[in-house]
């Protein structure tokens, strides 16, 4: 790795971005420790089943915090990274201020609606009525969650990638973990859910309240935004969001909480979270160089923004190993640590790292499209890859159980990259794989 860095340290763009990264990884390590504090405080607390309850609730509400969002959130990152580095205060205030006007009331409107369907979903989609209760609670995170997520990606268009971080990286899962400790020993599952809206509401406060620094500059100034260029970003955003976060992220989920127990939903979603460990470098980089690929693209220097592209991917893969080895070396090791419930979990997390690390080689492929106005062709991408996976989970489920799921999940990755790297040769004529600089 060390070569590595001293081979492209030179290239003043990628440094901006490694410096940005280094500071962004420091956060994302202490994040991903408390991330899995967190999973393992809630595994012995809870144990595997309770975990799967907990989990399919948290999917439910993440799924519906996206439908929320509508896609706002990547909306606003590309739109004020582009007003902050022109100094356009008027258009930051614009695109800030109609993508609240949006959030905010279409949160609460989600909120009530599943109030309103928590009883049919625990009881006659999961099969499980202690969820209904947690979903109640799980609720009214939605609105909080939501404006934690604008205001960081605010905070991420100013280029304070550290802030952004701090806010669903350090604050959420240290309040999270705080409350976990003292709630579920008193009151379960729905403890750990209330320590979920409880951290929600920090993340959001804090999120807000650092976003008031950086935007000093515009205060006062009357905000001018097109309704029909916010739109016309959104909505291919959305359907990108509601695909990526919703479908692939908590369909296997969902689906697993329909077809097998929730004892299985428990050990599929701490695999996932131990596995993600592999690509934490990948956000910690995205974090940083979704505003530097928007500025070189609007530059139209795209021989710079694909040599960027290629040296964070090469910086990622090399990460990536390292830290997949040890899952590779002693996955049954690493899940007794949460539990013996989780042990026969083995094989479904070696899948499931080796379709992180697949993820870190292809490089940042869908927030290069995303961060290029090309976020059609990542919606696309996004779309065939779930078709595949909603059409291959409920069979691999019913005919290898968990291992179906987590066989579904790298499958619909890989297709998802596949198909965005050859968009981004197509379009953009970058390549993203970097190994000429490993």
């Amino acid at each position: 790795m060390l070569k590595i860095l001293l081979r492209v340290c030179s290239d003043f763009h990628f440094t901006e971005i490694l410096k940005g990264a280094f500071s962004a990884l420091t956060i994302k390590i202490f994040s991903a420790g408390l991330a899995f504090g967190l999973s393992l405080l809630l595994a012995r607390l809870l144990g595997a089943s309770g975990v799967g309850i907990y989990y399919l609730a948290l999917s439910v509400v993440v799924l519906a915090s996206v439908v929320a969002r509508m896609g706002l959130s990547l909306t606003l990152l590309r739109f004020s990274a582009a007003a902050v580095a022109e100094k356009n205060w008027a258009e930051l205030n614009g695109v800030y201020w109609k993508c609240l006007y949006v959030v905010v009331p279409l949160s609460l409107t989600v909120t009530a609606l599943l109030l309103l369907v928590s009883k049919l979903l625990s009881q006659k989609v999961f099969g499980e009525p202690a969820i209904e209760r947690v979903l109640n609670v799980m609720a009214f995170s939605i609105l909080p969650m939501s404006l934690a997520v604008i205001h960081a990606e605010l905070i991420r268009g100013f280029k304070k990638i550290a802030s952004s971080l701090f806010v669903l990286g350090i604050v959420l899962p240290f309040t999270n973990c705080l409350a976990m400790w003292f709630l579920i020993p008193r009151l379960g599952q729905v403890g750990a859910a209330w320590a979920y809206f409880l951290a929600t509401v920090c993340a959001s406060l804090f999120a807000i309240i650092v976003s008031m620094k950086y935007t000093s500059k515009s205060r006062g100034i009357g905000g001018v935004f097109s309704w029909r260029k916010l739109l016309e970003s959104a909505v291919p955003n959305y359907i990108t969001n509601l695909i990526q976060q919703g479908i692939l992220l908590s369909l296997p989920v969902i689906l697993l909480g329909y077809y097998a127990s929730s004892q299985e939903v428990g050990v599929y979603s701490i695999c996932v979270r131990i596995a993600s460990l592999v690509s934490f470098v990948l956000v910690a980089v995205n974090s940083i160089s979704g505003p530097k690929i928007s500025a070189l693209f609007k530059q139209g220097n795209i021989k710079q923004l694909e040599r960027v592209v290629q040296q964070s991917t090469a910086l990622m893969t090399v990460s990536g190993l390292v830290v997949v080895l040890p899952i590779l070396l002693w996955p049954r090791y690493v899940l007794s640590m949460f539990g013996e419930d989780f042990t026969y979990g083995s094989l479904v997390l070696l899948v499931l790292a080796m379709g992180q690390l697949i993820n870190v080689m292809f490089g940042s492929v869908g927030l290069l499209l995303t961060m290029t106005g090309h976020e059609r062709q990542q919606r696309n991408s996004i779309a065939i890859s779930s078709v595949i996976l909603i059409v291959t989970m409920p069979i691999s489920i019913v005919e290898f159980g968990v291992l179906g799921a987590a066989l579904s999940t790298v499958l619909s990755g890989f297709i998802f990259n596949a198909c965005t790297f050859y968009l981004a040769q197509k379009r953009l004529g970058v390549t993203s794989i970097g190994f000429k600089f490993i």
